[in-house]
């Protein structure tokens, strides 16, 4: 992996564009597979319609937005469905966590909704929220597994009405 002009992470040029889709139900997932969107039947759970921070001039380009299996390291460190369910969704059966948080997806990624930046370092820099008034926020980060495959990455999902920071940079 080497890093781009912009402080992205980019593979080098013998690595290989590989990530399938996870299988929605029965044997875990790697942790770095997507899954499903079921409404869609692809890797794709919305479009980043593309924003920029003016006060910064940082871009976030159109791209798709994926659900990786992901992991769970703790408060606040994770990424992915094993993440947002363990941090939110705690008391739900995997298979139920799966369908809430699908669900949530689906009307945080609506028409109007909200993009935030807050600015940051390292992996911070590269991470936006979506905001839907009381649903809820997601967090993204801008990734790319291979060079022309940028995408968005759920790092988060958080129900309800929190504390929200950063500057609108745009909406969906």
């Amino acid at each position: 992996m080497s890093i781009d002009e912009n402080g992205r992470g980019q593979p080098a040029a013998t690595e290989q564009c590989n990530h399938p889709s996870a299988p929605q139900f029965g044997a875990s997932p790697k942790k770095n597979q997507f899954l499903v969107n079921p409404a869609t039947n692809t890797d794709d759970f919305s479009m980043f319609p593309g924003a920029k921070d003016s006060q910064t001039g940082r871009i976030f380009p159109k791209a798709p937005i994926r659900l990786r299996f992901g992991e769970h390291r703790g408060k606040n460190r994770g990424y992915g469905f094993v993440h947002s369910w363990q941090a939110h969704w705690p008391n739900h059966q995997e298979a139920d966590a799966r369908e809430e948080l699908f669900a949530f997806l689906a009307l945080v990624f609506m028409r109007g909704s909200s993009i935030l930046y807050e600015g940051g370092n390292g992996s911070a820099e590269a991470r936006v929220t979506v905001v839907r008034s009381a649903a809820g926020t997601v967090v993204l980060e801008e990734r790319g597994d291979c060079i022309d495959d940028l995408f968005y990455s759920i790092i988060t999902a958080i129900p309800g009405k929190k504390n929200q920071q950063g500057t609108r940079i745009g909406k969906f």
